[in-house]
């Protein structure tokens, strides 16, 4: 008897690794145009980088934001990792540039027309280290 029981709770816990994760089932983020700024800061490097600000589209299915060039769409990076709790995704990020590598860790939470979040990366060779920290607000329609 504690053999079926064992067997039940475990298929349970398995099955729901292969449920569809969406975020616009329980995130609450208004899908469309934003904008985002981030500041950047690099160890060691006592100068404060100016703010940088994008424009993204971002839908339930891309709700990761694009702050820096290495995890734009068109660049050889992968978001592995994706966690969405509540209004909140971590995520890792893992990209291959021209001379190394880059790997990173990053967090975003969504509040209605508002995010904020944060993203920390290592760059190989040379061990950099940059930390991301962003804000955004909703614009309006996606163009």
């Amino acid at each position: 008897m504690m053999r079926i029981i064992y067997l039940v709770l475990l298929s349970l816990a398995v099955s729901g690794f292969f449920l569809p994760c969406r975020a616009d089932s329980w995130v609450d983020m208004r899908a469309g145009l934003w904008e985002i700024n981030a500041e950047v800061e690099m160890a060691g490097v006592p100068v404060r980088v100016p703010v940088v600000g994008t424009r993204q589209c971002i839908t339930p299915e891309n709700i990761i934001p694009e702050i820096n060039r290495f995890n734009a769409n068109d660049q050889n990076c992968d978001i592995t990792n994706l966690i969405i709790l509540k209004n909140n995704a971590g995520y890792d990020l893992a990209c291959s540039l021209e001379n190394g590598e880059m790997k990173g860790h990053g967090s975003v939470t969504y509040r209605g027309e508002r995010l904020q979040g944060s993203l920390t990366t290592t760059m190989m060779p040379g061990n950099i280290q940059m930390s991301y920290t962003y804000t955004g607000w909703y614009i309006g329609p996606c163009k």
